[in-house]
């Protein structure tokens, strides 16, 4: 999270500077970033330890409605100098921009500030009857995969937890 919030630190230093330079910049100096809801706290965060900052909230659904959208006249001036969201939104609108026979608004060589693998959290309980069962000591995703929908005594677990649920939240509602 710290090498994020760096990261986000440099890129809004950048439209900082860049706002001052730019021509149509706001008269108060203030870079305008547009943080998708999953990312609000690193946003409110970064705000703090940065500031010169407006920092707008929103759901990720609504700016990607909103700048699909968006006139091409106005593709220059979206309302916000930067939007921090997870990939792969900012490709998203670009295609459905496109399929509307609309400019893209995005660059297609942006700088990826931050990444994190898909990661598995099990219950301890439930990861040591799964490391000493059919996974072998190490609870990947090909065991997960072998084990979903399994009941857990059949694995070594208990009868009382049910099945082998393996999930995810989804990608496009959630950055969890």
């Amino acid at each position: 999270m710290g090498a994020l919030v760096v990261a986000v630190g440099l890129v809004v230093a950048a439209l900082i500077i860049r706002a001052r330079i730019d021509d149509e910049s706001r008269s108060d100096g203030s870079a305008r970033l547009l943080c998708a809801a999953e990312l609000a706290d690193a946003c409110r965060r970064l705000d703090e330890a940065v500031g010169g900052l407006d920092v707008t909230v929103e759901a990720v659904r609504t700016t990607f409605d909103r700048l699909v959208a968006l006139p091409n006249e106005e593709v220059d001036r979206p309302g916000f100098d930067g939007w921090l969201v997870l990939e792969p939104w900012p490709a998203m609108v670009d295609v459905a921009r496109a399929q509307g026979q609309l400019r893209p608004l995005f660059d297609t060589d942006a700088t990826q500030l931050a990444r994190s693998p898909l990661v598995i959290m099990v219950r301890n309980v439930r990861a040591r009857a799964l490391e000493d069962g059919p996974c072998n000591g190490t609870v990947n995703w090909v065991c997960l995969g072998d084990v979903a929908g399994a009941t857990w005594d059949e694995i070594g677990g208990e009868a009382s937890w049910g099945r082998v649920r393996v999930g995810n939240a989804d990608p496009t509602t959630s950055g969890s």
